[in-house]
Formats: C-alpha cells, structure tokens, sequence
C-alpha cells in the first residue's frame, strides 16, 4: 500500500504465526494468532489514513476506538475507519489473540470494477457501529473462504494470487450483506472521561497543556492525567497530537496551503508541525499530499 510505510515498518515485528500479504497497492491482508502477555502486548492509542477491518477469531482482549468499548468474541467483525482513534488492551494475565486483517483503502476494488463491495465501510461509517457480531452459519461461511485464502496466498504463485483475489471478492460479497446484528457498547468509561475527551475532540486546536484541560473541569492536573493513563493508556498531550494530525491529514488531501493546515491543527510554527506529523505518520506534510494524489490517480496513470 502507498501509505503504510510507516505501518509497515512499525509493525516489523518478530511475531510467531503473522503473516501478511500485499494483495494489492490499496490492501493488505493479514491473519494473526499471537500469544500475549501483559508485558508483551502492544497497547497503544493510534489512528490509520485506510479502513482497519479484523475478524475475531479468539481471546480476552478490549477494543476501543473514539468513546466506544467492546469486549470481541469469535464472529465478530471490528471496522476502524480513517482518522478514528482506537487501541486494544489485554483483558487478561495472558491470551491468545487471533484474528483475520484487512487495511484498504475505499479503491481497493475500483480497478477490477467491484467498487460496490466496500458500500458496507461507508454504512457503518456513517452509522458510527464499529462493532458487528456474525450469526454462527455466516461465520462458518466466512472461516471457510478465510482458510482458503490463507492457502492460495501461502503458496506464492501467480494463478494462486489470482484465487486469492476471487476468494477476497466472495469474503467482502459476505461482509456486504446486511448485518447479523449490532453489538452494544461496553460501559467502560466513566462519565467525566467521556466528557473530558469531547472537550479535547473540540478543542484540540486552542487546547495546550493538562493544565488547561484540568481547570476547565475543575479538576487537578494530576487527576486527569491519571484517568487518561488508566482509561487509554495515553497522556492528554498525546491525545490532543493525535487528534491535531488526523485533522491536519484531511486538510492536506485538500489543496490548502500548508502552512495554513499548519495553524488550523492548532500548530505554533511549521517546525514543529513538521516534526509533529513525521513523527506521527512516518512521512511530512508535503510527502504526505504527494503520495495522497498518487494513489488516487487510476492503475497505469
């Protein structure tokens, strides 16, 4: 994919049983099966520029992404869509964490004329439902193309990419379909953590320090600090960089001028929205919108 060198390279990790597939410039397809341990996994709030879609297949885990929060099981699809802060933490002392991968973009399927499989990202894109539970005979559909396809790409070769591919169409034909069912939200975060991160969602530019935020709610520095470590693992000036950046992000895929991205995101100088963006996204600004606009341009333009 044109965009993820910086998630390819922050996800170079020597994990047993995760394998990973460029299926085309616009996806990436990946089946992991991890054995973690509270020390060992990954925790970390982030957002993508792509769709982020996962099939549970097992353990204890918790998924989060912008106020919602869900405990997976088997059947159950996740879909992160660009720019939604999300994370997961382990919800035991160890597990077994497998699930099945899919980041794309919206065109991943635009150059074989199959654009209308991915009209469900939008769906529940705008429907605000990252969480879906599959009935049992849809799953059982769906592992079975999976362990096909994990197969035909295990095997490396060119009419086997191209089964993979048609076992791809048919596991999207699926996802496609209606819902089975919405999942309800897991009452994790309190009530002042839900309202101290609206405030942030809405204010990211003019807000610069802990202290700021803690006064506004009455509240001591140290208080909110503490609710953003123990509820998502996080520090409010990394919330807010993370908010400032996706915001940013969608300024530059437009042709406003940088410097002005650079004071709407709530950035003092260019320096340090510079340096801010790189360090979050792996590339500046200005590679950013050059590699924005080149994979927009149709195969072979």
């Amino acid at each position: 994919m044109k965009l993820l060198s910086h998630y390819r390279s922050a996800a170079n990790r020597h994990f047993s049983n995760w394998h990973e597939y460029d299926i085309n410039e616009n996806m990436i397809y990946s089946h992991r099966s991890t054995q973690y341990n509270r020390e060992t996994y990954p925790v970390g709030l982030h957002f993508h520029d792509y769709y982020e879609l996962l099939i549970v297949e097992g353990g204890d885990v918790r998924y989060i992404c912008e106020s919602a929060s869900y405990l997976p099981r088997y059947g159950d699809v996740i879909l992160i869509p660009p720019g939604k802060l999300h994370m997961s933490m382990i919800n035991a002392e160890s597990t077994t964490y497998s699930r099945c991968v899919f980041y794309l973009y919206d065109n991943a399927f635009d150059a074989i004329g199959c654009s209308s499989l991915l009209q469900f990202l939008h769906r529940h894109e705008s429907s605000g439902q990252f969480f879906t539970s599959l009935k049992p005979r849809r799953m059982e559909e769906l592992t079975a193309l999976l362990a096909r396809l994990d197969t035909a790409l295990e095997k490396e070769q060119p009419e086997d990419h191209a089964l993979a591919l048609g076992l791809i169409l048919q596991i999207f034909y699926l996802l496609n379909k209606p819902a089975d069912e919405s999942t309800h939200h897991e009452e994790y975060f309190p009530q002042n953590v839900l309202d101290i991160q609206h405030y942030l969602d809405t204010h990211f530019a003019e807000v610069s320090t802990v202290a700021e935020v803690a006064e506004h709610f009455f509240y001591s520095r140290e208080y909110v600090s503490r609710l953003f470590k123990k509820y998502l693992n996080t520090t409010v000036a990394n919330y807010v960089l993370q908010r400032r950046i996706v915001y940013s992000q969608r300024l530059i895929e437009t042709d406003m001028p940088l410097l002005d991205v650079c004071y709407q995101a709530g950035f003092g100088s260019t320096s340090s929205f510079i340096r801010a963006f790189q360090s979050v996204t792996g590339m500046t600004p200005s590679k950013y919108r050059h590699a924005h606009h080149e994979r927009l341009k149709p195969s072979g333009g």
